[in-house]
């Protein structure tokens, strides 16, 4: 029986982090194959740390779950946090000049046969935080540089990587992640940035669908469930998924709701849909990343719009999507989870090459829009053009692909 040890889960208020968490557990630690250990990006003195792994636990009851193996910021914000994030790094930084990792440390990784680093859009530095976004950096590839010193083998799982906006963090994505086992990323850009940047790390990679697409499907009765709950007609509404950006002005967000609002609201007047979802995907546990103040200005923009702030499960927000008529998602995942339910999508990319990727990747690149671009008119598209079928049988190729890779990966 081995060891599976999952590191840089995030947060269960972000309901993409949560399925990309437990649809990793799913393929590479089942239940009954040994012990499954999933490790928190939060340290455990951190508020939002007892809540972070709320839904994985409930779904897999069986996995042990621990705080950051590293000094991490984790939800807080202000100065001092991070001057006592930086000093505490100062010892581990020594650490690595000399090739010795922490007692504390070596006792997680040697425990575990293997190390996964959970994917999604984390392996970046937006270069508007120097140098902390090169030490944000470290944080989540320091695990691949000790697993590797211990003689631990280490696997990259659905990831999206880059940008790096400073020489610091080229360097060290170039002197890191040669050392994985595997890398597995979720789109082609970002393995046409590995070939530029660290081609020697190229022989290890691959591209594979983003890890969501293999989450547990709901079952018709939870489908009919969810419709039924809110007093929804099947297939009659269209769910909508804001966010703030996080590094524009806040205008430009307004913008963006703006037109949703417009053409949500075309649509309603025309008649396609009867009822428009402006569904929180994301809780927290950081104040941007918290969806509901967003959401609440797009749904009184929409008169007779329905509001869904509740903390769903992964499979609930499933069976949401799939009983929509189609779902516009600024949250990449809110698109994944609804196409891997087989509903119509188009998403509005916010950051990073992971949403154009990920669209193409399913042969859908006419299904997205920039933050700066969308317009009402990618709504009345969406509603008008897209087959239901043709997302369905992406979603069956998908979760394929994913079967076959988990069997050889195992």
């Amino acid at each position: 029986m081995s060891t599976v040890l999952l590191v840089n889960h995030w947060h269960d208020d972000n309901k993409g982090d949560s399925a990309i968490t437990l649809a990793t557990l799913d393929m590479l630690a089942p239940p009954g194959a040994g012990t499954a250990v999933v490790a928190s990006l939060l340290p455990g003195d951190d508020p939002a740390f007892a809540r972070a792994f709320r839904h994985v636990t409930a779904a897999r009851p069986d996995v042990v779950v621990r705080p950051s193996l590293v000094p991490s910021i984790g939800s807080k914000d202000g100065v001092g946090t991070a001057a006592t994030w930086v000093l505490g790094w100062i010892p581990l930084l020594l650490g690595m000049l000399i090739g010795h990792v922490p007692g504390r440390i070596r006792s997680v990784l040697s425990g575990a046969d293997r190390v996964v680093l959970i994917g999604g859009s984390n392996i970046f530095d937006s270069g508007k935080r120097r140098p902390l976004g090169t030490l944000r950096l470290l944080q989540l590839l320091y695990p691949l540089w000790a697993a590797d010193r211990l003689g631990r083998p280490v696997d990259l799982v659905g990831h999206t990587i880059g940008p790096f906006g400073t020489g610091a963090s080229r360097a060290l994505v170039r002197r890191l992640l040669p050392r994985a086992r595997s890398i597995v990323l979720r789109e082609e850009y970002s393995m046409e940035l590995l070939r530029e940047l660290v081609p020697q790390a190229v022989p290890q990679a691959r591209v594979e669908p983003d890890t969501a697409f293999a989450i547990r499907q709901p079952t018709a009765d939870q489908v009919d469930a969810v419709t039924a709950r809110y007093g929804l007609a099947p297939q009659r509404f269209l769910v909508l998924v804001p966010r703030q950006h996080p590094y524009h002005e806040a205008a430009e967000t307004d913008r963006v709701v703006d037109e949703l609002a417009a053409g949500a609201s075309a649509a309603l007047a025309e008649g396609s849909i009867d009822r428009v979802v402006v569904l929180s995907q994301c809780l927290g546990p950081s104040v941007i990343e918290d969806d509901r103040p967003v959401a609440r200005r797009l749904a009184d923009a929409i008169p007779g719009s329905l509001l869904v702030e509740e903390d769903l499960t992964v499979v609930d927000l499933v069976a949401f999507f799939a009983a929509a008529r189609a779902v516009v998602s600024v949250r990449l995942h809110g698109a994944i989870l609804a196409m891997s339910a087989g509903t119509p999508v188009h998403a509005i990319a916010y950051f990073t090459t992971k949403t154009a990727g990920v669209l193409a990747q399913c042969g859908m690149a006419d299904r997205w829009s920039e933050f700066e671009t969308f317009s009402a008119v990618d709504v009345a598209r969406l509603l008008q053009d897209v087959d239901p079928a043709d997302v369905v049988a992406v979603a069956a190729r998908e979760r394929r692909r994913l079967t076959d890779w988990a069997g050889t990966a195992r």
